[in-house]
């Protein structure tokens, strides 16, 4: 009884290591990503099973960038949002600009006016210069929710609580009174900021207003410069303006026969804002709009945390492995306390040697302590009192192996018996009796012949 105690204590103690190694418990709880597998607030897998129920050819796009290629030339909607957890390389973003000069569209989500949770966990220095190289837009702050002197408690804590963006379409250029094709039947746009908003605006590198030859664009590499200097200024479409302040946050521009829509807001089609205001109304005008015929609906999954490579941290948090280990664990505690120590009783062998094992093992042993050439004079011996009993009567009675001489002379004389045989034993006697060694096997088998010629 005491060992089986000790021993469910031991098991306990090693299921409670296991549990620490494996399960430990994280400083935060886990953010969700946009993507199409996340069924939180911020992730698009609503957005994403709406397309697809609507026979829209929808994908995940897990790979980089700079597989666009292997879909269809032109009449593609590739999406991604901004801050991304893995970061675009130069390679990528070169192919993605060729990718929508071709007639394809991007859709760009940006957490500039609005501040998901998801963006604490990842890095988001990089989110102007990713929207910089992808668009060849800036982008300045002009209002930021920030403590300022004088506050009370309670307005410091409703800056950083959550609150609700609306955007409102934009009259169309020239005043006509209309709206933009994509806001058609749109009244308005709704999304959550988790902590705090702010309000950016655009500062193009080409504005609707010509550069002044000659002049510098100021925060741009001359390469750059070079390629502005060289195209017709770049128009930018005010699509959405937030309600309220009248600030743009919707635009849309053009790169060579594709377009680029930006949001200053990412979480339109995130699954708690898609079925708010209009927001489904605008991704249906997108779709109608800007999708050909042989084209798909790309969302970037890929730079929002989901590979079709190897992903160590998905495999630690799938619960099938904790299920798989508990599983075991507890296979393992019910074989070391259960009635017995062993599943099943164990059966005896019967390790007790056979006949022919015993004979095997007295043969190898006389094998290692005899030298070749005694065992051969005891084998001669041996056959020499065989021939003195059966076939010369017993007259060299004991000691036969002392009259060697005279044995071999009346086997030579026996008629039966092959004389060039009796020679090859006669000379292997010979190198018995000097020591010398004797293959024992060729021995036995010239013996077994003579006994075969002697009858």
């Amino acid at each position: 009884m005491n060992d089986r105690l000790i021993t469910l204590l031991g098991a306990l103690c090693a299921l409670l290591v296991g549990i620490g190694l494996f399960f430990q418990p994280s400083g935060q709880p886990a953010l969700g990503k946009p993507n199409t597998e996340q069924r939180n607030p911020q992730g698009y897998y609503a957005m994403f099973q709406w397309l697809e129920r609507s026979r829209v050819p929808v994908v995940s796009l897990r790979e980089r960038l700079t597989e666009l290629d292997r879909f269809s030339s032109t009449g593609n909607i590739l999406m991604i949002t901004l801050p991304v957890e893995n970061a675009l390389r130069s390679r990528e973003v070169e192919q993605l600009r060729r990718w929508i000069a071709e007639g394809n569209t991007l859709l760009l989500f940006a957490a500039l006016n609005d501040t998901p949770n998801w963006t604490s966990g990842v890095n988001a220095s990089r989110l102007f210069d990713d929207l910089e190289d992808l668009t060849q837009l800036r982008f300045e702050v002009l209002e930021q929710d920030e403590p300022e002197e004088g506050m009370t408690l309670n307005d410091i804590e409703r800056l950083f609580t959550s609150q609700t963006i609306v955007l409102s379409p934009s009259a169309a250029e020239g005043g006509s009174g209309g709206v933009h094709p994509l806001l058609r039947m749109v009244d308005d746009l709704q999304s959550v900021s988790d902590s705090g908003s702010s309000k950016w605006r655009i500062v193009e590198p080409c504005a609707p207003c010509t550069v002044d030859d000659g002049e510098a664009l100021v925060g741009f590499d001359a390469d750059v410069q070079e390629e502005v200097s060289a195209q017709p200024a770049q128009l930018v479409l005010n699509l959405a303006v937030e309600s309220g302040t009248q600030q743009a946050a919707l635009w849309e521009l053009q790169q060579g026969q594709g377009r680029v829509l930006v949001s200053a807001v990412s979480g339109l089609f995130s699954n708690r804002s898609l079925g708010s205001g209009g927001n489904a109304q605008l991704l249906t005008n997108i779709v109608a709009w800007h999708l050909g015929s042989n084209g798909q609906f790309i969302v970037d999954d890929l730079h929002q945390g989901l590979s079709v490579l190897y992903d160590p941290a998905a495999f630690y948090k799938d619960p099938r492995l904790g299920f798989s280990l508990l599983f075991l664990l507890g296979f393992w505690l019910i074989y070391l306390v259960g009635t017995n120590n062993r599943l099943a009783p164990v059966v005896p062998t019967d390790n007790s040697p056979r006949q022919g094992q015993y004979i095997a093992a007295v043969g190898g042993f006389m094998s290692r302590k005899l030298a070749p050439a005694d065992t051969a004079l005891l084998i001669f011996d041996r056959w020499f009192g065989e021939l003195d009993q059966r076939v010369f009567g017993g007259d060299a009675g004991r000691g036969a192996s002392k009259n060697s001489a005279e044995i071999w002379q009346r086997l030579i004389a026996l008629p039966t018996v092959d004389p060039t045989l009796a020679a090859d034993l006669q000379l292997l006697h010979g190198q018995a009796q000097r020591g010398e060694a004797v293959n024992l096997q060729e021995l036995h088998n010239q013996l077994q012949h003579m006994r075969k010629l002697i009858g």
